[in-house]
């Protein structure tokens, strides 16, 4: 792919790790593509990274079977089984800085389940060299947060990937489909109560959502997002949300007075029809929810989500520097 930069091979026995920096392959998204809905963290989170400006420090590793030796690792993606991908970009600390996807999640049968450990183990070897030799200060030394990590991938980790975790926080995944959402819920018919108007997200906003949730955003961040607002007509910001880096619905917030109007919903519903086609047209939605937070629930059933699997976030850390831990998506 133009603007993707291939960094040469490790062979870890009969597994191969393959890194690009930028950019991701097609071949990789194509394979990704082939695993919905299990890995769509990492697929939209590869798609964002194609969408947009990268930094220097944003790279996507492969580990597969090494079943060829052509040093064509772009061909093997497409016939590959047994793999493991992931993006990694440590600049973003504090927020998620690594997503990881692994073929078990499909549930596909395992042929080969040592070269699945090694792969495992190969791809977090060189997330840590990457880490090793990343060349500015770093919130937390030493460490970098994982997300939206599924339990096979993530028990994979514990075991082969050298993870040593202080905590883990754990969200319930929910999944819908755009064109399986009702009717009339946010599209151009479906208008909000009297007094509120659509609004752009601004930088002002932004940094009331940040200042909104413990969450570890940066504004910075949350300029770059698809986002939405719901303002009265003298401009008080009533209501927001982003769709993430990930594509997650994330921020779905709407301030206590105005709560009750059905306000949120119609956010969320709109912000999906008209900007998750920045990720792609498959129209899969996706939020992340604490499992007690019953009214972001509510609001996830009524765009039709269902709840897909149970995630979590790890921080991956160097116990010498650092015991401090990551408290959820974002």
């Amino acid at each position: 792919m133009p603007g993707s930069t291939s960094i040469p091979t490790t062979t870890v026995t009969k597994a191969q790790v393959s890194q690009y920096q930028k950019k991701a392959p097609l071949s990789i998204i194509r394979l990704l593509e082939s695993h919905l809905p299990e890995s769509l963290p990492l697929f939209r989170r590869l798609q964002f990274l194609n969408r947009s400006q990268s930094s220097d420090s944003a790279h996507v590793l492969f580990s597969h079977l090494c079943m060829h030796d052509d040093g064509r690792p772009e061909e093997v993606h497409d016939r590959t089984k047994e793999f493991v991908a992931a993006y990694i970009d440590i600049s973003r600390g504090p927020e998620t800085e690594m997503w990881v996807y692994c073929s078990v999640e499909k549930g596909l049968i395992n042929d080969h389940p040592e070269a699945v450990a090694e792969c495992i183990s190969g791809l977090m070897a060189r997330a840590k060299a990457i880490l090793a030799e990343y060349p500015h200060p770093r919130p937390i030394e030493g460490s970098f947060v994982i997300g939206a990590l599924a339990e096979p991938t993530r028990t994979l980790l514990l075991k082969y990937g050298d993870l040593e975790v202080v905590r883990d926080t754990f969200w319930d995944r929910w999944d819908f489909r755009v064109g399986d959402m009702p009717s009339t819920l946010g599209s151009p018919d479906d208008v909000l109560p009297p007094g509120f108007k659509w609004s752009a997200v601004g930088k002002e906003d932004a940094e009331t959502a940040v200042s909104s949730t413990q969450i570890r955003r940066t504004v910075e961040t949350m300029m770059k997002l698809p986002g939405l607002a719901v303002k009265t007509y003298t401009g008080e910001l009533v209501a927001w949300g982003f769709l993430g880096l990930d594509g997650s619905l994330i921020t779905l917030h709407c301030e206590p007075p105005y709560r009750g109007q059905g306000i949120a919903k119609k956010l969320g519903a709109k912000l999906h029809r008209e900007q998750l086609s920045t990720f792609g047209e498959d129209g899969i939605g996706r939020a992340d929810i604490a499992g007690d937070n019953v009214a972001s629930q509510n609001v996830a059933k009524s765009l039709g989500a269902k709840k897909f699997s149970v995630i979590s976030w790890v921080r991956r850390f160097n116990p010498q520097k650092s015991r401090d831990f990551y408290n959820g998506p974002g």
